[in-house]
């Protein structure tokens, strides 16, 4: 992979992810504390929104990419299926958020700002589903300029430009910034799949594991988007909103560690599978690793400045933000650890082991819940933090148990394996439990 490409890659994530914070910040200022509390919630269900109705895009693909696909321009097979199954998700959705939100005939602002949410949330996920099929047929520099790019900062832009002071007016902002992309990037990929679908018969057995295949994927995308935000959800139950608005805030800033990683192995559609097996390498091997250790070291300085500057930053957005510094630092330090276990996720899926994947956020889920009842006695917040190092802590383990039980070489990018993140896990959830 050209170093071009690794570098847009990396630009990718950082824009995308301090344009997200951009918009929590800037909400944050245009809406009161209880509104943007509503706000912050409804994001996190966006995003679960989000991760359904595209299947798992830009991994989806990865079984069905062609290895030279750069070079020929090749739609990947069965893109066709991909977009069909796509749609039918986000029309469900919408529809069902229709009936539930114009149920509460008692709160019709409520019921309006849920809608909206969801029908930004579907056609993003729409708009992401297409540009995965560009990524995958080689259009890669595209994807994550369009993507990461372009789309977020026009959405700040937006932002800047209105002002809105309700959370409805936001999430339609984004569902008519998402249409006009989704709008776009159609055209074009349309257009070069009338060119360049290779024609490929289905069988009978081939459609079966395709449908296997896609419903493992949206399940374990439904799940980790649960796993990652889990805390947030359940946190909303004992605290009040305008707490909540300043932890998603903080639990925002630390994402942008996984989201970096995934980002940086996206550009690797086929490398990913030819990682080696026991002790011999790969051809994609190399390429993996370099990423990795790459990633790794931009990790260790960012955590560091987590921690030097963590509570001056979230003070500088709001002075009631401040307060919640140590949930800052101790959320961060638990996604510097999942980065030193290597892209396991990315590798599983790629190979597809969708379904290991999946029941690995399914045991990170029962991990928080279990920690999560055991110390809500001591504090939400110590309960919430520590519950997120256990879910990180059984999800990666599953993950290495599952790439060692088939023999596929972890690359974890350093010598200690599993002997250096799992303290960190544990160390943070102990300062959580007597600090929090």
């Amino acid at each position: 992979m050209k170093g071009g490409q690794s570098l847009l890659a990396l630009a990718s994530a950082i824009v995308s992810r301090s344009s997200s914070l951009v918009v929590l910040i800037f909400s944050s200022q245009l809406l009161s504390a209880d509104e943007f509390g509503v706000f912050a919630l409804l994001m996190v269900i966006a995003g679960v929104i989000n991760a359904m109705v595209s299947g798992g895009g830009d991994m989806w693909l990865n079984r069905f990419t062609w290895r030279q696909g750069s070079e020929a321009q090749r739609v990947p097979r069965l893109w066709f299926m991909y977009i069909f199954l796509c749609c039918g998700l986000a029309f469900s959705i919408i529809a069902l958020a229709a009936l539930i939100a114009f149920g509460l005939e008692s709160s019709p602002a409520m019921a309006r700002t849920i809608f909206l949410a969801v029908l930004a949330a579907a056609i993003a996920g729409l708009f992401e589903a297409m540009l995965a099929v560009a990524r995958a047929s080689g259009s890669v520099a595209f994807f994550f300029t369009l993507r990461d790019l372009i789309v977020p900062l026009a959405l700040v832009a937006l932002l800047a430009l209105f002002a809105p002071t309700k959370a409805a007016d936001i999430f339609a902002l984004w569902a008519g910034l998402s249409m006009s992309a989704l709008i776009l990037v159609s055209i074009l990929m349309f257009g070069r799949a009338a060119r360049a679908t290779p024609n490929i018969r289905i069988r009978r057995v081939a459609l079966q594991r395709l449908t296997m295949h896609t419903a493992g994927l949206i399940y374990g995308n439904l799940l980790a988007r649960l796993a990652t935000y889990i805390d947030v959800l359940v946190l909303a139950y004992f605290v009040p909103l305008s707490y909540i608005g300043g932890y998603r805030i903080a639990a925002q800033f630390t994402i942008g560690f996984i989201v970096i990683q995934h980002f940086l192995f996206l550009g690797l559609p086929w490398q990913l599978r030819h990682v080696g097996a026991g002790s011999t390498a790969g051809a994609g091997r190399p390429a993996v690793l370099q990423r990795q250790i790459m990633l790794i070291g931009l990790s260790v300085f960012g955590l560091a400045c987590v921690w030097i500057g963590g509570g001056l930053l979230l003070g500088l957005i709001d002075p009631r933000f401040a307060a919640l510094a140590l949930v800052f630092k101790l959320l961060a330090t638990v996604r510097f650890a999942d980065l030193l276990w290597g892209p396991q996720h990315e590798t599983l899926v790629s190979r597809g082991f969708v379904m290991a994947d999946a029941q690995a956020n399914l045991g990170a889920l029962i991990g928080f819940g279990i920690v999560f009842a055991a110390l809500i006695a001591v504090s939400p917040p110590a309960a919430a933090v520590a519950g997120s190092a256990a879910a990180a802590l059984v999800v990666q383990t599953l993950r290495n148990r599952m790439l060692l039980k088939n023999d596929i070489m972890p690359v974890v990018g350093h010598p200690f394996g599993p002997y250096l993140p799992v303290p960190i896990y544990v160390g943070v959830a102990a300062v959580a439990i007597w600090t929090l």
